[in-house]
Parts: C-alpha cells; sequence; structure tokens
C-alpha cells in the first residue's frame, strides 16, 4: 500500500468519525478549518455524510427489525470501504480533470448483510457512477467464477444518447453502443481492474474505474 493510499484511507477515516461526532474538540476544529479551505475535501465529506446518513437510516430500521448490535459497526465500516473508493475517484479527477472521471457514490457490494440472513452465492453487483454532467447505473451478474454480464443504463443534462461505450481491460477494448433508453450489455467481463469510457458521439463524457 502507497503512503498516497494510507493518507487516503486516513483523511476518510477522520471524515467518517467527524460524520459520527466522535472527533475530539481539536480534532473536530482543525478539520473543520481544512475542510473550509479545500473544496475536493469539501465534496468528499458531503458524498461521506450523505452516504453514511443515509445508510444508517437504512440500517437502523434492518437493526430495530433483527436487534442486532452488530449493525452500527458494519454500517461504519461499510462507509469507510466506500469513502476510500470515492477518495480515490475524486484523487484520479483531480490528477486528469480531461478524462472526466465518475464518483462511484453506491456500491451494493458494501451493504452488510443481516444478522440471520444468508447472502445469496449469485448475488448481482449494482453501483452507481457519478459524471460531471450525468449518471452511469451497472449491474454486474455472475455468470461463472471469474466473469459477469454487465448491464449499464446511461443519463446525461444535455445529450439524450444513443452513447458509445468503450470498456479497456488493459490492452483490449470492447466496444458496444446504447439503445433507445440509453442501456448497454456486455457479456462475459473477466475479473480485474477495468476502465469504461463513454462517449457522445466522438465527445467524452467521462470515464469510470471499475474493479470487480
Amino acid at each position: 500500500m502507497t503512503e498516497k493510499r494510507r493518507d487516503g484511507g486516513s483523511q476518510v477515516e477522520e471524515l467518517i468519525r467527524l460524520a459520527q461526532d466522535q472527533l475530539d474538540p481539536s480534532s473536530k476544529e482543525a478539520l473543520q478549518k481544512r475542510l473550509a479551505q479545500d473544496k475536493d475535501l469539501q465534496a468528499l465529506y458531503e458524498i461521506v455524510l450523505s452516504m453514511y446518513q443515509r445508510r444508517k437510516e437504512e440500517l437502523d430500521e434492518i437493526l430495530r427489525e433483527a436487534q442486532d448490535a452488530v449493525v452500527s459497526k458494519e454500517t461504519a465500516e461499510s462507509a469507510m470501504r466506500q469513502g476510500l473508493r470515492i477518495f480515490d475517484d475524486l484523487r484520479l479527477r483531480r490528477k486528469d480533470p480531461t478524462r472526466l472521471r465518475g464518483i462511484a457514490v453506491t456500491d451494493s457490494a458494501d451493504t452488510p448483510t443481516p444478522a440471520g440472513v444468508r447472502k445469496s452465492a449469485v448475488d448481482t453487483r449494482r453501483l452507481k457512477y457519478r459524471l460531471p454532467e450525468g449518471e452511469v447505473h451497472l449491474e454486474l451478474l455472475p455468470v461463472s467464477f471469474e466473469s459477469y454480464d454487465m448491464t449499464g443504463i446511461v443519463t446525461h443534462k444535455t445529450h439524450s444518447g444513443p452513447f458509445n461505450i468503450a470498456l479497456r481491460t488493459g490492452k483490449r477494448v470492447r466496444k458496444t453502443t446504447t439503445d433507445e433508453v440509453n442501456l448497454f450489455q456486455l457479456a462475459r467481463v473477466a475479473s480485474g481492474r477495468h476502465e469504461i469510457e463513454l462517449f457522445f458521439g466522438a465527445e467524452l463524457i467521462g470515464t469510470i474505474t471499475l474493479e470487480i
């Protein structure tokens, strides 16, 4: 793990503790000063806070039904994992703004399974990415031990589609186009790290980094 990633992890953990009101007064004051001066940090905190509060509300309902005190710990761990991904996406967006990097704001892989509920052996993973001017929703359905069928829907503030999709895995590129409802499908996407580029005509409207 690089030093930069450790710093990001510590920063996200500190933001989560601020959202939970678990910082001591001096640390809280210092972090609030940094937030006032750093727009990227503000954006990250707003996402972490919104995500944590939404997840806490959802899991509080589960907690009331299941009466399981472990849920609150899993909520914080889930927010931590998702916060790290958000931090990485924001760092990549700042490093190269021309790539119009999408931010992964929702990932069902991070939703804790309630106590007493067995996780399905074949579980569809759902992700939501926020682009500078739109959103991408992805579903990944396992079809073998190391491959997934991918379905995605693209929305954009100014373009109605169709959109051209390029899935880059190392040197390999797979291309497709969205249909009349801006949905696209790619069969048997292998496990690994991928980049998805989204175009309206020749115009790049967003780039997504995906690890499966």
